[in-house]
């Protein structure tokens, strides 16, 4: 099955914005799997402190922070922290 951990996944146009009749992409029978991460409280709070200590922090976001709501947190964030983002 693989290592569980983050998956990039990229479709062409042609194939992401292609519509077909919903009987010709049935679901499969059995749910998929969930998988939440939450990583402990102690590595969080590591991790922040890290972020709010850093002189001239450097925010990267991936493809899905062009959404509306990442990208209102992203820049408030950012304005916040008075720190470049991409």
């Amino acid at each position: 099955m693989g290592r569980p951990g983050p998956v990039f996944l990229e479709l062409p146009p042609d194939i992401l914005n292609i519509s077909i009749p919903e009987q010709e992409a049935p679901l499969p029978k059995q749910p998929t799997r969930k998988y939440t991460v939450h990583p402990d409280d102690a590595d969080l709070k590591q991790a922040a402190d890290l972020i709010n200590s850093a002189k001239q922090p450097l925010f990267l976001g991936g493809s899905g922070a062009d959404s509306v709501v990442a990208a209102t947190r992203s820049d408030s964030s950012s304005r916040r922290r008075e720190s470049p983002s991409s």
